[in-house]
Order: structure tokens, then C-alpha cells, then sequence
């Protein structure tokens, strides 16, 4: 798993999540996971079938936005589930 941090400033947070969303669905990962509060977005996406699970072959994606009043904080983990499933 490979995560990755960044501050944003002064940006509409609502725009940048639904390109997120919008990007990761045109590379054909499957929406598993939507939330969205108050200074909180969640997104959970995947890229697999029901066979890629046993090779360890999922491809994981998580995006996390939260902050107040400009300043925001967006955390992104990529990766790969389920490797180690047969031992």
C-alpha cells in the first residue's frame, strides 16, 4: 500500500472530488465506497473480478479529503488487497 499526502489551499473541494470520481471511473475502477459530510469527502474504488482476489490481483484505491476554510487536507492510498489470501 502507497500513500500520499497533500495540503490544498483555497480550492473548491466539492469540484476537485467529483473529477476524482469522474477520472476514476473513465479507468474503469468500480466505485465501492461514497461518503461526503461537512469538511469530510471519502472515496473507495477497486479494479478487479472474483479470481484477480485469489492471485492477490486487486487493484485498491482511496481517496480522503478533509479541512475547514480553505484549507484542506487529501490523502491518497493505491495498492493491491487480498495478496497474501492463499497462505
Amino acid at each position: 500500500m502507497r500513500q500520499e499526502h497533500v495540503t490544498l489551499k483555497n480550492v473548491e473541494i466539492k469540484h476537485l472530488f467529483d473529477l476524482i470520481k469522474k477520472h476514476l471511473q473513465e479507468i474503469e475502477l468500480d466505485i465501492i465506497h461514497e461518503e461526503a459530510h461537512e469538511n469530510y469527502w471519502n472515496l473507495k474504488a477497486h479494479k478487479g473480478s472474483k479470481g484477480s482476489i485469489v492471485v492477490g490481483n486487486i487493484r485498491d484505491v482511496e481517496v480522503m479529503i478533509s479541512g475547514s476554510r480553505g484549507s484542506h487536507d487529501l490523502v491518497l492510498r493505491t495498492g493491491a488487497w487480498g495478496k497474501d489470501i492463499i497462505i
